[in-house]
C-alpha cells in the first residue's frame, strides 16, 4: 500500500486507485430487494469475459453489482447500464472482507480469470455463498503448483466451481486434487460473435478510410505506434487508424509529435475539420474500438510486445487478418489464431512490412479473414456451458483440444 501511495505522487492511475477506495463503505450498494449477484473483474478485459453472463442474468431480473480492481476498468464501465452498482474492490483484509460482504449481501459471487483474494474468499466460504471462477487459465509456474503454494491451493477449494478456458488448466488442477473444475471455454467468444449484429456506423471513419487500404491499430501501445511511424513511408497511399490504449492528453500529444504533420484527431473531424493529406487518424475518444475495426482491411492489436496482449477476438470477428507482437506467453489465443490461419505474431518492422505486402493481395487477405471468423465460430458456447453447470442441467462439457 505504501508503494501505491508513493507512486500516486507521480501517477494519475495510482491516484485514482487510492481515491476510488476512500470511504468505500459509504459507497456500497443500497439494501437489495431481490436476488443479487456480485461480479468482480480486475480490469476491462476481464469484464468482457464476465459480460455474457451478466447480460443473461440481468435479463432474468437478477440485480448485478460489479467491482473492479483497476482504475481503467472502473472508469470505462462506471456507468454500465446493466449493473445497479459499480465500484472498486477495497484492499483485501479480514475486517474489510467481512464488512464488504455484509454490505454487498450477494446471493452468488463470480470472479474472473485470475482473482484470488484470500480474506474475501474465506469470508465467502464462511457465509456459504456459491462462488464461481470463470474463464480461468492456469500455468505450471504459478504458486498453486509449487511446494510453497499451500495458501494458494486453499483458495482454490473455496470456489464452488472453476470454469477454465482450456483443458491444460483442468489437468493441472486435478493433479493437486481440485476436482470442482470444468473446461468451458472463453466467454469472450460468445460476446464478440454478436458484435457485427450490433454495429454502429461512424461517418468520420467511413469518410477517412474510403477508397484506401486501412490498418486499424487497436489498443495500441508505444511499441506498435513506433513501428507504424517507421512503416508509413513504405506505403504512401495507406491509411492508419490508431486507437491507443492510453487516451490521456499527454499520450495523445506524444503521438502527435511522433506523426508530426501527418495526423488528424477523431474529435477534430467530428467538429468539422478536414483531414487534408493526413494518413494517420488518432481516435482520442473512449469506447469506439469495436465499431472502428470494420472500416479496416487489417488489424494490428496492441500489447503483444509487452506480454499484455489486448483483445484480438474483437478484430478477428470482422473477418480481417490480425497481427500482434510476439511476446504473448500469457495469451494462448494469439497462438491459436495464428495456427488457425487468421493471424500472425510479429517481431519487428520487417515482419510488419512483409505481412502488409502479403495482405494487400485481396485473395490472401480474404482467406485469412475467413479463417479468423471460423476460429471465432468454433469457440462459442462457453456461456451456455457455465450456465448449464450452475443451474444443474446436463450441459455438455467442451471437448478438449
Amino acid at each position: 500500500m505504501f508503494g501505491i501511495r508513493l507512486a500516486a505522487i507521480r501517477s494519475e492511475k495510482a491516484r485514482a486507485w487510492i481515491e476510488g477506495r476512500k470511504r468505500w463503505r459509504e459507497r456500497m450498494p443500497a439494501p437489495k430487494s431481490g436476488i443479487r449477484y456480485w461480479f468482480h473483474c480486475a480490469s476491462l478485459g476481464e469484464f468482457e469475459q464476465a459480460r455474457p453472463l451478466i447480460e443473461r442474468y440481468q435479463k432474468e431480473g437478477i440485480e448485478i453489482c460489479l467491482s473492479f480492481f483497476s482504475p481503467s476498468g472502473y472508469e470505462s464501465r462506471k456507468n454500465y447500464a446493466l449493473a445497479s452498482w459499480v465500484g472498486y474492490l477495497p484492499m483485501d483484509g479480514p475486517r474489510v472482507a467481512k464488512d464488504f460482504m455484509r454490505l454487498m449481501d450477494a446471493d452468488q459471487v463470480f470472479f474472473v480469470k485470475y482473482e484470488f483474494w484470500y480474506f474475501f474468499l474465506m469470508e465467502i466460504k464462511a457465509r456459504k455463498l456459491p462462488a464461481y471462477l470463470i474463464s480461468a487459465r492456469f500455468r505450471p509456474e504459478q504458486p498453486f503448483f509449487k511446494w510453497y503454494g499451500s495458501l494458494h491451493r486453499q483458495m482454490l477449494h473455496t470456489y464452488t466451481r472453476i470454469f477454465t478456458q482450456d483443458q491444460t488448466s483442468v489437468d493441472l488442477l486435478k493433479r493437486i486434487n481440485v476436482k470442482q473444475v470444468q473446461y468451458a471455454g472463453d466467454t469472450r467468444f460468445d460476446r464478440v460473435i454478436q458484435l457485427p449484429r450490433q454495429r454502429q456506423t461512424l461517418p468520420v471513419l467511413e469518410h477517412f478510410c474510403k477508397d484506401h487500404f486501412t490498418v486499424i491499430a487497436g489498443s495500441s501501445w508505444p511499441e506498435e505506434e513506433e513501428l507504424i511511424e517507421k512503416a508509413i513511408p513504405y506505403f504512401p497511399d495507406m491509411r492508419w487508424v490508431l486507437v491507443p490504449h492510453d487516451i490521456s492528453e499527454n499520450h495523445i500529444m506524444g503521438m502527435e509529435d511522433r506523426f508530426k504533420g501527418n495526423f488528424v484527431r477523431y474529435s477534430a473531424l467530428e467538429q468539422g475539420k478536414a483531414a487534408g493529406e493526413a494518413s494517420v487518424l488518432i481516435v482520442d475518444k473512449m469506447g469506439l474500438l469495436v465499431n472502428v475495426y470494420p472500416y479496416g482491411q487489417v488489424a494490428f492489436v496492441g500489447g503483444g510486445f509487452s506480454n499484455a496482449l489486448h483483445n484480438i477476438l474483437e478484430a478477428a470477428v470482422w473477418g480481417m487478418p490480425v497481427m500482434y507482437g510476439n511476446h504473448i506467453e500469457k495469451y494462448p489465443e494469439g497462438q491459436e489464431l495464428a495456427e488457425a490461419g487468421g493471424g500472425n505474431s510479429i517481431g519487428g518492422l520487417d515482419d510488419l512490412l512483409g505481412l502488409l505486402r502479403e495482405w494487400q493481395d485481396e485473395k490472401i487477405r480474404n482467406l485469412s479473414g475467413e479463417k479468423a471468423i471460423q476460429w471465432i465460430e468454433e469457440n462459442v458456447g462457453a456461456t451456455e456451458r457455465i450456465l448449464g453447470a450452475i443451474d444443474g442441467s446436463t450441459a455438455t462439457q467442451k471437448t478438449p483440444r
